[in-house]
Formats: C-alpha cells, structure tokens, sequence
C-alpha cells in the first residue's frame, strides 16, 4: 500500500505548503518522496518527505507519508513516531495516520498511549 494518486495527494497542500518557493520546495520533496515509494526506495522517500515536513511543517500529509516511509524502512525508527504524532497533531481525525501511530506505538511497545 505504498502507491499514491500523486496529482490528488499534492492538490491537499495547505496554504503554507501552496505559498512561495517553501511551498514549492515542500511540494517538490514530496513528489520525490512519492516517486521513490513507488520504486521501492523506502530510504529516500522516507528523506524526501522529511523534507517536505520540515519545509511545510503545518502540512499534515507530509507527516504522514514521511512516517509511513519510515516505517517502512526502519519499523523501529523514532522518526515513526515523530512523523506520525505530528500528522496526528494537525489532523486528529486522520483514520489513517491514527492507524499507523497505533501500530507505531504496538510495535515500540508503547500500548497504553
């Protein structure tokens, strides 16, 4: 479950991702990160959309994807956790960043959070 609708995903940009050369800066990060999940490079799509977080860090989908890679990648990495408390942050009715924390949070042995 790592392919996404690229041209969808990149339409949900917020505001602070659409605004300016950080905002078209985030996006590129996050089109590389998109392109390398669907290589299978869970390594550099896991860099790319920290990159894209850092660079629109009110950017929710970008926490996320860049949790997901990097769960994918390295299952124990505290940027799991990182990534996906954020993107839980900004959106707490996100079903699926909820999910991946939860299992983030299992696979630590975190359970009672």
């Amino acid at each position: 479950m790592t392919t996404l609708m690229v041209g969808a995903v990149l339409t949900l940009a917020p505001e602070s991702a659409n605004a300016g050369r950080d905002g078209r800066v985030a996006r590129n990060h996050f089109a590389r990160g998109i392109k390398a999940l669907d290589t299978g490079d869970t390594l550099a799509a896991s860099v790319a959309f920290a990159k894209a977080a850092k660079e629109a860090p009110d950017w929710g989908l970008a926490h996320l994807q860049w949790g997901i890679a990097a769960q994918l990648y390295e299952p124990e990495s505290a940027d799991v956790i990182i990534a996906l408390e954020r993107a839980v942050e900004l959106d707490p009715e996100n079903a699926r960043a909820n999910y991946h924390l939860a299992r983030a949070y299992e696979r630590t042995g975190r359970h009672q959070e």
